[in-house]
């Protein structure tokens, strides 16, 4: 059986392939209750167009960056 790739080599295919992987990298290091790498991938995620809309399978972490990102667009006046 095939073990799944450690949340560091998903962030490293995430920086060199495959954006969309910092989301599952940010999963598998709150998994590991690693909540600083965690938030890291996250944001790099939104920063590369991840959806910022809550969705119920986001990590409590995931969930409380889209919510902040949402009022700060709110409250941001050039």
């Amino acid at each position: 059986i095939p073990t799944p790739p450690s949340p560091e080599g998903l962030e490293w295919q995430a920086r060199t392939t495959d954006p969309a992987l910092f989301r599952v990298a940010g999963d598998r290091y709150i998994a590991e209750d690693r909540p600083q790498e965690a938030l890291r991938c996250y944001g790099e995620a939104l920063n590369r167009g991840a959806s910022t809309t809550p969705e119920p399978e986001d990590s409590y972490l995931l969930m409380a960056i889209k919510h902040a990102r949402e009022r700060e667009n709110r409250t941001w006046k050039p």
